[in-house]
């Protein structure tokens, strides 16, 4: 992946940890299998009223917005 890709996702991270005042992991998984790239962003960032997987699936569309990101999934 590009480092222009990577930094991109890393600025989206940081806005995320600015909005919920939460610090959150961008990181490459142990197992390759498991993509490029990997966030705990909806774990930390989700709200009590809003569900986890919901909040990621809101957030996909901006991810998938980055330049050079070719999938992005909720697992």
């Amino acid at each position: 992946m590009p480092a222009d890709t990577v930094n991109a996702l890393g600025r989206v991270v940081r806005d995320l940890e600015v909005i919920f005042d939460r610090v959150v992991e961008l990181e490459r998984p142990k197992d390759p299998s498991h993509g490029d790239y990997a966030t705990n962003v909806a774990l930390r960032m989700s709200p009590g009223s809003v569900p986890p997987r919901e909040l990621a699936e809101q957030k996909l569309p901006e991810v998938l917005g980055v330049p050079g990101v070719a999938r992005a999934e909720v697992a």
